[in-house]
């Protein structure tokens, strides 16, 4: 079982924001994921395939995972790539909460993260 509680912070010149999972620009696979919305929204997802994709504008792409209660044993390994670009790989459970998806982008185009869960 896959468990991530995420939300995506970026930074655009020097501002930095969240998006918040319920906000309605992310894309996520029919099915595969749980959205709890409300004060303490989160995504979740159990479905190895599951993935999501969203834009954005800024230098850089950070996604907050919670892993409050998830063995510190290995149980996923999570993909992404940024602009169709090459394909990031890691294995959670990650050191601290943060997982940089991109750093030194250009802030005046617009970017795409796909993100999904391998195995």
């Amino acid at each position: 079982v896959v468990v991530l509680f995420l939300f995506l912070f970026y930074l655009s010149s020097k501002q930095a924001y969240t998006v918040d999972v319920t906000n309605t620009n992310w894309y996520w696979t029919e099915y595969n994921w749980y959205i709890q919305r409300g004060v303490n929204s989160f995504a979740q997802t159990a479905n190895p395939g599951a993935y999501f994709k969203i834009g954005f504008t800024g230098k850089q792409a950070v996604l907050n995972i919670n892993q409050t209660g998830v063995p510190s044993t290995t149980y996923a390994t999570v993909g992404w790539s940024i602009d169709g670009g090459p394909e990031q790989t890691t294995t959670l459970p990650i050191s601290g909460n943060k997982l940089v998806l991109a750093l030194g982008l250009n802030s005046n185009i617009p970017h795409t993260i796909y993100f999904y869960v391998r195995n």
